[in-house]
C-alpha cells in the first residue's frame, strides 16, 4: 500500500495510525509511539490532558521524595526490580530537585552591600587603627555578624575592601596551586593566563556587588553535579565490579544519590530562609536549627545505608567501599566546586 492510500486509510479508519497505519490498541501506536490524539484539537481536551499531567507528577512526587528522604535504597531497589510508574523517574527526580535547590540558594543569596566611604582614623564606630609588626599603625575594619557579634578584620576599611582583599587572597593561592602542576599541557596553561587576567580585572567589579558572583556561581552548580554524575557510577562501577552489575544500574544509584543530596540542601535553605522570618521567635528559630543539624548529619548516615541496601553487602565491605568512595569523589567535587567559582569569576 502507498503512503497516500495510507493516510486516505487512517483518515477513514480513526483506529488506525495516521502515521504508520498500524491499528490502535491505546492512546498510543505500539508501531511507531505516536499519540493518537495530536495536538491539533478542542482547546479544553489540551488543558485537561495538561491538568491530568501536572496532577500524575504532582502524586508520584509525594510518594518519591518521602522514600528519597527517609527510605535509603528503596527508590532504586523498586526502580531496578520493575516498579517504575508509581515514582517519578531518577532523572526527572535529579533534574527538578537539583535546579530547585540551585535556584532557591541562588534567589536567596543577597550578598550585596551598600557602598561605604573609606573611614578615617578618627572615626571610631566601625573602624580602628591597629599596630603592625613595624611600628605603624595599620587599618582595622570591624563586620557585624548576625547575633550581635563583629568580625575584626585587619587591612581594610569597609566592606569592599574586604570582598577585594579576600578575592585576591584566594585567587593568589589558587594561581599558585594551579601553576605548580608540572605535566599541565601548554594549551591548559595558556587558557588559564587568559582566565586569570579575566578573573583579577572583574575582582573590583565583584567587590563592589558580589550577589554577582554568587548568583553565577550558584547558577553554574547544577551543571557541574550533573557532569560529575558518570564519574560518581564509574567510581561504583569500579567498587562493585565483582557483583556483575551493569554500568546503567550504578547511574541509577548515581542519579539518586544526587537527587538525596539536592532534596537536602533544598530543605535545608527553605529551613535556613523561614529561620531568618521567624527569628524574633526565639524558640522556633532553634527549633529550625535543631532540624538543620539533625538534616546534614543524616546525610552520610542515608548515603550509607543507601549503599549497604542496594548492593546488599556486610558491614565491612560496605563501610570500607563507602570510605573509599568519599575519599575518591569529595576531593573531585570540591576541585571542580573551586573551578566552577574561578570560571564564574572570569567570565562575568
Amino acid at each position: 500500500m502507498g503512503i497516500k492510500s495510507r493516510k486516505e486509510a487512517s483518515v477513514e479508519r480513526q483506529d488506525y495510525c495516521s502515521n504508520c497505519n498500524t491499528i490502535l490498541l491505546g492512546h498510543f501506536c505500539y508501531g511507531c509511539g505516536q499519540s493518537a490524539e495530536g495536538i491539533v484539537r478542542r482547546l479544553s481536551s489540551v488543558i485537561r490532558d495538561f491538568l491530568n499531567t501536572l496532577v500524575a507528577f504532582d502524586s508520584r512526587l509525594w510518594r518519591t521524595l518521602p522514600a528519597l528522604l527517609l527510605s535509603p535504597g528503596f527508590l532504586t531497589i523498586e526502580y531496578l526490580s520493575g516498579r517504575r510508574a508509581r515514582y517519578v523517574s531518577p532523572v526527572k527526580l535529579f533534574i527538578f530537585l537539583c535546579v530547585s535547590a540551585f535556584f532557591l540558594i541562588r534567589i536567596s543569596s543577597d550578598w550585596s552591600i551598600a557602598q561605604e566611604q573609606p573611614i578615617r582614623t578618627s572615626d571610631n564606630v566601625a573602624a580602628k587603627m591597629a599596630p603592625s609588626s613595624t611600628g605603624e599603625t595599620e587599618k582595622q575594619f570591624d563586620w557585624d555578624l548576625p547575633g550581635g557579634r563583629k568580625l575584626d578584620i585587619r587591612g581594610a576599611e569597609n566592606k569592599q575592601e574586604v570582598w577585594s582583599i579576600s578575592f585576591n587572597r584566594v585567587l593568589s593561592i589558587f594561581e599558585k596551586k594551579v601553576y605548580t602542576v608540572e605535566l599541565m599541557p601548554q594549551s591548559w596553561r595558556h587558557w588559564f593566563d587568559i582566565e586569570f587576567k579575566k578573573a583579577r580585572s572583574n575582582i573590583e567589579r565583584v567587590s563592589e556587588n558580589p550577589t554577582i558572583f554568587a548568583k553565577a556561581f550558584f547558577g553554574s552548580l547544577p551543571t557541574m553535579l550533573l557532569l560529575m554524575l558518570p564519574i560518581y557510577s564509574g567510581i561504583l562501577w569500579l567498587l562493585y565490579a565483582c557483583r556483575e552489575k551493569l554500568y546503567m544500574e550504578h547511574v541509577i544509584v548515581s542519579l539518586h544519590s544526587h537527587a538525596y543530596v539536592s532534596l537536602t540542601l533544598l530543605l535545608g535553605t527553605a529551613i535556613f530562609l523561614l529561620q531568618e522570618f521567624v527569628e524574633p521567635l526565639f524558640w522556633v528559630e532553634i527549633l529550625c536549627y535543631g532540624v538543620l543539624l539533625l538534616l546534614f548529619l543524616w546525610m552520610p548516615i542515608n548515603l550509607l545505608l543507601m549503599q549497604k541496601n542496594i548492593y546488599k553487602e556486610g558491614w565491612v565491605s560496605t563501610c570500607i567501599k563507602y570510605s573509599v568512595l568519599n575519599f575518591v569523589y569529595l576531593p573531585l567535587i570540591i576541585l571542580c566546586t573551586v573551578m566552577a567559582a574561578f570560571y564564574s569569576l572570569a567570565e562575568l
